[in-house]
């Protein structure tokens, strides 16, 4: 018996979810946008890619993972396995198929598969492999040979809503581009020998195309196993019901053409009424904001096209106004603030407001706003200055303590300690040693304040994400920060999600339209290099939008 793992490539397209269920380990590939690299569903995702080709207009390159990157890769996987099946995107796409053959004949006990396709056709392949090397008595070329069988097998195919891509990308001309977008025209590309090709194009709006394109009307359910590429139907025939009901219910929510130009309407309404001018003290950004929200959930429908928004270019160029205006806010707070030499106890509220509007910043406009890096080192010192300040000025009032101060004096100290974060007071316990016998009910106190917290959470969704918040009931200066965990479940399965010093977190990734998912927050406190934990807050829920 050997134990074997499964391998494959990002552009499997597979789920987090899938991912975890058939312990499947993903070998990204390297992605560029302009100058910059990024590694694939690690610090890149492809909402980002879409913006930025939506703003520069340059499509971003990509690179095969590297013989050295797989090398590594195999070789901690083979620490804890026999054998290891890997999948890569079709040789005729990439070099991935020969970067791993180079790597797996150096290490050995392993198997490289040429999906010859891409996509969820690379998944289902990892699938079907991930569910044999469940079975003990499987060795890694009964696996191999049997998945090979499979690749002629695939049916992969999909429909693209616009051109536009492909005439960024060379692949059709300006003037193809113009009329299939006047005509609506959404083209149909299919696998063949490793290589993609056009295989047909559908007219109209996206509900009728996806109709069309699985078959409605006719045999449902035998079209979408043949579109969607499953394999072996008679295995997985409750896969496939599953998944008809799943893709039945997308296309059920899809409105019609009359019920796209309202929302349309709606937001060009919105848009009229915006202020004629962007106020740079942000007064209006609110409205602003709103607008905002409500275009681009018109923009995520099917078939939504900006020319059928009313005033959407003036409306782009305002929210690019407000940005620069926030921009300009937040660097004017920064630039404000004391020389970090000169920072005291008292910056503190300026230093605390600098970073909110920092924050909001980046939570309302950009994430991967490049021209504010300079400016959060600034923010970053002045914070680790106004840290030092706060250390320095809790010594000062224990270094006055005698054993004739007054109570009153001892509690002020206490409380200045407490009210530091946990490596502060470490900061000032290595700095002042024996001088703390007059604190040395400290930990306990700190023990008991955290114990005592009571958290309620609440949650909210937009499209995309889902943001929960809580309150605390108590002394939170006693809490360090706050842990939240995530499931999908009520009672069980929880992992940890985020460890923060806010009180809200917003989730973006591995979230699953219509699924529901539970949250809840607990604060802790690191006491002697260990974590006091607070009761759990109550369990705030949220569906996926």
């Amino acid at each position: 018996m050997s134990k074997i793992r499964i391998c494959a490539d990002s552009t499997c397209d597979l789920s987090p979810e899938l991912i975890e269920k058939y312990n499947i380990t993903i070998t990204p590939l390297q992605i560029f946008l302009g100058d910059k690299d990024y590694t694939d569903q690690k610090d890149i995702f492809p909402q980002t890619i879409y913006d930025y080709v939506a703003k520069t207009g340059i499509l971003p390159k990509t690179a095969a993972v590297s013989v050295g990157t797989y090398t590594d890769v195999f070789t901690e996987l083979k620490k804890d396995c026999d054998e290891i099946i890997h999948f890569t995107i079709s040789s005729e796409m990439s070099s991935c198929y020969q970067n791993a053959k180079l790597a797996a004949e150096e290490i050995g006990g392993i198997y490289v598969v040429d999906s010859r396709t891409l996509s969820s056709g690379i998944g289902h392949l990892a699938i079907e492999a991930a569910i044999m090397a469940q079975d003990e008595t499987k060795t890694g070329q009964e696996i191999f040979d049997y998945v090979t069988s499979l690749v002629d097998r695939l049916n992969v195919s999909f429909v693209i809503n616009s051109v536009n891509y492909l005439y960024k990308g060379g692949r059709c001309s300006g003037v193809a581009a113009v009329g299939a977008n006047l005509l609506k025209l959404k083209p149909l590309i299919e696998v063949h020998s490793g290589k993609m090709d056009m295989a047909g194009k559908y007219r109209g709006n996206m509900k009728d195309v996806v109709k069309k394109y699985i078959g409605v009307g006719t045999n449902f359910e035998t079209q979408l196993v043949a579109n969607a590429g499953l394999i072996d139907k008679a295995k997985n025939m409750d896969e496939v019901k599953a998944l008809y009901e799943e893709a039945k219910k997308e296309i059920d929510t899809l409105i019609t053409q009359k019920e796209l130009d309202a929302k349309a309407k709606e937001v060009s309404d919105a848009i009229a009424k915006l202020p004629a001018t962007v106020d740079t003290k942000l007064t209006t950004e609110d409205q602003f904001m709103a607008a905002k929200d409500a275009y681009e959930a018109y923009l995520a429908l099917y078939g939504a096209e900006k020319a059928d928004v009313v005033g959407y270019v003036v409306f782009e160029s305002k929210m690019a106004a407000l940005k620069t205006a926030q921009q300009n806010a937040t660097n004017d707070a920064i630039k404000a603030l004391p020389a970090v030499a000169k920072i005291s106890v008292a910056d503190k509220a300026a230093i605390e407001a600098a970073r909110a509007m920092y924050d909001k910043y980046y939570d309302y406009y950009d994430q991967y706003d490049e021209t504010f890096t300079a400016n959060e080192d600034a923010l970053k010192k002045a914070e680790a200055a106004l840290y030092d300040a706060e250390v320095a000025a809790v010594k000062q009032m224990i270094l006055k303590l005698t054993d004739a101060s007054s109570s009153e004096d001892v509690a002020a100290a206490k409380a200045a300690y407490e009210a530091l974060s946990g490596s502060q007071q470490r900061a000032v316990k290595a700095g002042l040693g024996s001088y703390l016998y007059k604190l040395d009910k400290f930990e306990e106190m700190s023990i008991a304040a955290v114990k005592g917290l009571k958290l309620t959470a609440k949650s909210s969704a937009k499209k995309g994400s889902i943001t929960v918040k809580w309150t605390v009931k108590g002394d939170a200066s006693a809490a360090d920060g706050y842990q939240v965990w995530k499931s999908t479940k009520q009672s069980k399965g929880y992992k940890k999600a985020i460890t923060t010093t806010k009180k809200s977190y917003k989730n973006t990734k591995g979230l699953k339209k219509g699924t529901r998912y539970y949250y809840k927050v607990r604060a802790y406190k690191v006491v002697d290099g260990k974590n006091v934990y607070s009761d759990w807050s109550n369990k705030a829920y949220r569906v996926a939008k």
